[in-house]
């Protein structure tokens, strides 16, 4: 369940002197001799809680000793040593402190009084977090995936005095990784939440709740206006009150049909398109931003559902909290921690003090806030993302800010890096903010990878440490090119690479560690195969000059056989959060390599633009046009982008040439609102002056789908000498109105003009 609504702050209490001391003295001795003197005892009224709490208890026991211990009702005659679980009759003999201790949902505490042990949970999934806290932290248990668990077993177990407590300052706890989303068991072992249980609709449902192709014909007002013109896949129009009612209208609908769910999304889409109509924009004013449209409709919504909660978002354009307003006692509000730095914590980071304040503003406002944070590089997800630092130190800041739910958002998609230690530690630190990170990360890396964890350690601090000394930022949509001179430079990567090297070496004799120590290496090889191709005619890249021509080098073959052998052993699904599969990558790379750098008659003369392409797209080299060298899906590197403006480039031959072919390639990437050009022309002139059209090329490609592509347009010219070549690729301008950035200007991605 979700369990946010109290601003206090709970604190965990872990065997400090805030619980009595009960006959410090004595110990129990569980198990000895092959056999023990004590029943499990559960209330004779048991509840669910209780009788499955039991159940692990015996279950686990079992595992640990060969020995099941009985369990009994509370109605059955027991005079000796007992384990309690819940509400027995025996828990009157505890202090009232203790046995009245306001456990929340999810807390635990367990007390030994020389012959019993007692154990106490909140109305949750308390008694279970206990009972299996109890296995870890006393019996050496352990679980680091859903298939990795550790389970000693004990000749004896004799218990030292125990009164503890843990009440987590988090409530809702969601670590957003696909092996805990994808099995409970090993979910509750990390006491970790599900989104999806209490939640009705989880976020960005504008769409969903007044979908555009049943409504926008025949409603235009109800969607955003955007630059005067009404628009149907941006947002809606938050001051059309008939708008507001229709929604109202369906939401109850899918409320009659789901009835279980507390919780539900009224948020905006996963795009930047807020009205700007006169009602919209004066109500904004007035209180401070587009939050205030946004809270007020959420407001108005919840009031139609007292007993429900409507959570609504704070991210991009409605991320700081509006002025003169309140969210509604139902109101949860959903705060998105997206464009922050991940290389210093946010605490410290001078970039992300405007973060803080809304955070802070919107603390001031409600104690019902859910923090949305991000851990991993959405555009790269096995790419190295040395941000393991700055987990403890931010969920620490948001647990000292109030927030008491967290959802943290890692990898939906199987594997990544380091996503079993990662989901790991957030988990743990999601219960428990303000414990020993080190000693989590190297039991975590000792316990999963064996002899070879204390090298991993060597390699994840070189890492960060590399970071730190760069100076540089950390981007969630970053990728490897981007610290080409830091923590990926190819010194550094050379280092890398011998540290796995010893670790494979310190666990050869074991498959399984073995496996796991070459999955952890996926992301350096990754990294390899990307700086390789980025950097194609670089001394590291992926060509060779020799005899007068550009060569592959065999290694970087071997290198991309392996990553995508590896890929598929470890069941890798995507490498980007919503595209490109290991196996589209592999071909899409095979391919780049047998296209190689093309030497044509305009290779790397200097390229003239009528319009300059972005700085932010530059093609990563002075000849980028004309360089022989190809792009991949990633818009990042090696294309040159033009936002809103055509592409013309005319190349100067030297003198005159024969033309037998010009050809060009452009990417389309719609979610980046990248788009194929609308036509291609093809100009020639002797003279750079006159400039005669040599053909048209009509691209005809849908702009929707595919949604990434690479085209290539190529055409001959009749029989022709020419000196200059002029290539003019028309941009449709501004994105259309079916796309989520309708209105914005689009873009085009160039990335070569071959000319023989």
């Amino acid at each position: 369940m979700m369990k946010m609504i109290s601003r206090g702050f709970l604190f965990i209490w872990l065997m400090t002197g805030l619980v009595p001391d009960l006959n410090a003295q004595d110990s129990l001795v569980l198990f000895s001799g092959g056999g023990s003197e004590y029943r499990i005892i559960i209330p004779q009224e048991a509840t669910v809680q209780e009788t499955d709490a039991a159940l692990r208890f015996q279950g686990l026991f079992s595992e640990a000793t060969g020995y099941e211990l009985p369990i009994h009702h509370d109605r059955k005659k027991w005079k000796g040593p007992s384990i309690c679980m819940g509400h027995t009759r025996l828990l009157a003999t505890l202090p009232e402190g203790i046995r009245e201790m306001d456990l929340e949902e999810d807390g635990f505490s367990i007390h030994s009084d020389g012959a019993h042990l007692f154990f106490r949970g909140g109305a949750d999934k308390g008694l279970l977090y206990g009972v299996q806290s109890f296995f870890e932290k006393y019996l050496g248990f352990r679980q680091y995936t859903s298939d990795v668990l550790i389970r000693p077993r004990h000749e004896q177990v004799v218990l030292p005095p125990i009164s503890m407590a843990e009440v987590p300052p988090i409530r809702f706890r969601v670590t957003y990784y696909a092996d805990i989303l994808d099995n409970p068991l090993f979910a509750d072992w990390l006491k970790a939440d599900f989104h999806t249980s209490d939640w009705g609709m989880w976020a960005h449902t504008f769409q969903r709740l007044i979908p555009s192709e049943r409504y926008f014909s025949k409603y235009p007002d109800f969607y955003a206006e955007n630059k005067g013109r009404r628009v149907s896949n941006t947002q809606l129009c938050l001051s059309n009150t008939a708008m507001r009612d229709t929604l109202v209208s369906n939401l109850k609908e899918e409320i009659r049909k789901h009835p279980e769910p507390k919780y539900w999304s009224v948020s905006q889409n996963d795009n930047t398109g807020f009205c700007t109509c006169i009602a919209c924009s004066t109500f904004d004013a007035a209180h401070g931003g587009p939050s205030g449209s946004v809270l007020n409709f959420t407001n108005q919504v919840a009031r139609a559902f007292p007993e429900k909660t409507i959570s609504t978002l704070a991210y991009q354009y409605s991320r700081a909290a509006p002025l003169g307003l309140r969210p509604e006692r139902n109101v949860n509000i959903m705060f998105c921690s997206i464009e922050c730095n991940r290389s210093i914590p946010i605490i410290h980071d001078t970039s992300s003090a405007s973060f803080r304040k809304d955070l802070e503003d919107w603390g001031a406002l409600t104690s019902n806030l859910l923090v949305w944070d991000y851990v991993i590089q959405f555009e790269n997800l096995v790419s190295p993302f040395p941000n393991l630092r700055v987990l403890q130190p931010n969920i620490q800041y948001f647990a000292d800010q109030g927030v008491t739910a967290m959802f943290q958002q890692g990898n939906r998609e199987t594997g990544g890096e380091w996503a079993s230690l990662r989901s790991y530690m957030i988990a743990k630190l999601l219960w428990d903010p303000r414990q020993d990170v080190d000693s989590l990360m190297q039991d975590f890396l000792n316990g999963y990878y064996g002899p070879a964890g204390p090298h991993l350690r060597t390699y994840i601090d070189l890492m960060h440490d590399a970071l730190e000394e760069s100076g540089k930022d950390l981007w969630i949509f970053g990728g490897p090119a981007d610290h080409r001179e830091g923590y990926l430079s190819w010194d550094m990567i050379d280092r890398y690479n011998r540290i796995f090297d010893r670790a494979e070496q310190a666990v050869r004799d074991d498959a399984d560690y073995t496996d796991r120590v070459r999955q952890a290496r996926l992301p350096l090889m990754y990294a390899q195969l990307e700086l390789s191709r980025i950097g194609a005619k670089t001394p590291r890249g992926l060509f060779d000059f020799k005899e007068d021509r550009w060569q592959l080098k065999p290694e970087k073959t071997g290198l991309l056989e392996d990553f995508y052998r590896l890929c598929k052993r470890s069941g890798i699904t995507r490498l980007k959060e919503w595209n490109l599969t290991p196996t589209e990558y592999y071909h899409e790379y095979r391919s780049l390599m047998e296209l190689g750098i093309v030497m044509h008659q305009g290779y790397e003369r200097e390229v003239d633009l009528t319009w300059p392409f972005s700085p932010k797209y530059t093609g990563d080299a002075d000849h980028a046009l004309t360089d022989g060298v190809r792009g991949s899906v990633d818009f990042h590197h090696v294309w040159q982008g033009f936002e809103g403006t055509d592409l013309e480039a005319t190349i100067d031959l030297g003198a005159p040439h024969p033309i037998k072919k010009i050809e060009t390639r452009f990417l389309q990437d719609i979610r980046q609102w990248i788009f194929l050009p609308t036509e291609v022309i093809i100009y020639g002139s002797v003279d750079g002056i006159q400039f005669k059209e040599l053909g048209t090329i009509d691209t005809k490609v849908s702009p929707k789908e595919p949604d990434v592509i690479i085209e290539t347009y190529s055409m001959a010219p009749d029989s022709v000498d020419v000196r200059f070549i002029r290539v003019r690729a028309r941009n449709m301008g501004t994105c259309p109105d079916w796309h989520m950035g309708s209105g914005g200007k689009a873009w085009i991605f160039v990335d070569e003009i071959i000319i023989e």
